[in-house]
């Protein structure tokens, strides 16, 4: 097959990223339909190469009239990034630092690595240097709301500021000029529902949807009492529109894994447990004319702590061990090596303390990042025999093959962050077959929340057209 737009790049003395001895068909191919576009998206599953297929599209328009290329992406891989570009022979800068350390850097550079959050802050210096992008993980680009979307695609912020004796605040207007004249989007699950299309659809083609109203128009059925989609309707439309500016892989189809075993084990928690749980619960609630009436601003806020307390009931005054915790030890003691996922930084404390005896390390908020690296490794060369990890922070840019156990103690409340977090382990590499662990706390919030990521992702299935879905995952017909 004809290399195109990578002996393009190759021919002008930059190599193969490492380990790759010759691209994937699939790559060749993708890059070849979508890479002379001015933008595009590689939404490739995990393992099937989306840092080369970024690199070479930024190597490309590098040749095609672009001075830079910068690869925005979550400050976990800017190292990871800075390595493989450096080794492809990219003059690369990785931009990073203190404010101070910032300044000095100079932006004559091929390829430019820096995290979302440095690209928001020094966005002032940034739009000077004009430059073609590669968003890694870009679904930060879902909500066309937030202010990285309208730093790159351009738009309007408005910004409440506290103004001391007015009792209304001040509405502070920021108008955002497009930086974005060519990107190209990366990411292994583009959503967590078909709403979050809109934003990643628009960064790739402006003129698919005028706007978010249209969007909705066309596609939005139903919405709760909150303004959130809740039914979608012209899912072929949709599907049609996303596959026009964005090519679609699933590891299944390309990689040759070993079998992955999906256990949802449901329990009851201990009756002074649950009556706690209960109570507590009741008492957050508000109710009016015999009805539970929960705000927006209350609804997150709710779930969380339902959630909390099933691991941590020890906040809520329950003295006695959860019974996941002494399920958890039995997987954790018959596995050689086990990555726990939890969704919340006391739970992941709570993991350091048990374990600590049989060598744990943590991937979580609370941890420094140089820690959280040292821990890692300390992981990979199979020195700790636990890592606790949180779905969001912990579920990209890790590569975990040497473990096949993962285990969840609090249900995830995405599809899209249990399958990246599921990614860690089940990976190109992976030579043993891979267990993956749920447990679900019986009459309790674990129970609502599955159902919630369960319709959610085949609802998303109808649009991406995967092989298989959540529900088949953890409910196999034999």
């Amino acid at each position: 097959m004809d290399l195109g737009i990578i002996q393009e790049v190759l021919d002008a003395g930059i190599r193969l990223p490492p380990g790759v001895e010759r691209p994937h068909n699939y790559q060749i191919e993708d890059l070849n339909t979508r890479g002379r576009a001015k933008s595009c998206g590689y939404f490739l599953d995990i393992g099937l190469g989306k840092t080369l297929m970024g690199a070479m599209s930024a190597g490309w328009n590098l040749l095609h009239g672009f001075d830079r290329a910068y690869v925005l992406c979550p400050a976990s891989l800017t190292q990871q990034w800075y390595e493989v570009a450096s080794y492809m022979g990219f003059d690369t800068l990785l931009y990073a630092g203190t404010p101070k350390d910032r300044k000095k850097f100079n932006f004559d550079h091929d390829i430019i690595i820096l995290s979302f959050e440095i690209f928001q802050k020094d966005y002032d210096t940034i739009k000077s240097f004009p430059g073609y992008f590669v968003v890694d993980e870009a679904t930060i680009l879902s909500n066309p709301n937030n202010k990285f979307y309208k730093m790159l695609n351009g738009g309007i912020l408005k910004k409440d500021i506290i103004v001391p004796g007015r009792m209304l605040p001040k509405k502070e207007v920021i108008q955002f000029p497009q930086l974005n004249d060519g990107c190209c989007l990366l990411t292994a699950t583009p959503s967590n529902n078909p709403a979050d299309l809109y934003g990643l659809i628009k960064t790739i083609d402006p003129d698919i949807y005028t706007n978010e109203f249209q969007f909705n128009r066309l596609h939005v059925s139903e919405e709760n009492i909150f303004g959130a989609p809740t039914k979608f309707m012209n899912l072929d439309m949709l599907k049609e529109n996303l596959r026009s500016v964005a090519s679609i892989r699933f590891a299944t189809d390309y990689l040759d894994l070993p079998p992955v075993v999906y256990n949802l084990i449901e329990y009851d928690l201990d009756p002074e447990h649950y009556k706690i749980y209960k109570e507590l619960l009741e008492k957050k609630m508000l109710v009016h004319d015999g009805k539970i009436v929960i705000d927006a601003l209350q609804v997150m806020a709710y779930y969380n702590w339902a959630q909390k307390i099933i691991v941590n009931p020890d906040k809520a005054m329950y003295k006695k061990d959860p019974k996941v915790l002494s399920l958890l030890d039995t997987i954790v003691e018959n596995n050689p090596q086990t990555l726990i996922v939890n969704k919340y930084v006391m739970s992941n404390d709570k993991m350091m303390l048990r374990y600590k005896k049989l060598g744990i390390g943590g991937c979580y908020g609370s941890i420094s990042r140089t820690q959280q690296i040292k821990y890692i490794q300390a992981f990979k060369d199979r020195k700790l025999r636990v890592l606790t990890i949180n779905e969001k922070s912990g579920g990209v840019g890790l590569n975990l093959q040497v473990c096949s156990s993962a285990v969840y103690p609090e249900m995830p409340v995405t599809a899209r962050g249990f399958r990246q977090s599921v990614g860690r382990i089940y990976r190109q590499g992976q030579k043993e077959r891979v267990i993956i662990t749920l447990f679900v706390a019986r009459k309790t919030i674990q129970k609502t929340l599955l159902k919630l990521i369960m319709a959610r992702d085949d609802v998303m299935q109808e649009v991406l057209c995967s092989p298989k879905s959540l529900r088949e995952d953890l409910f196999p017909v034999d």
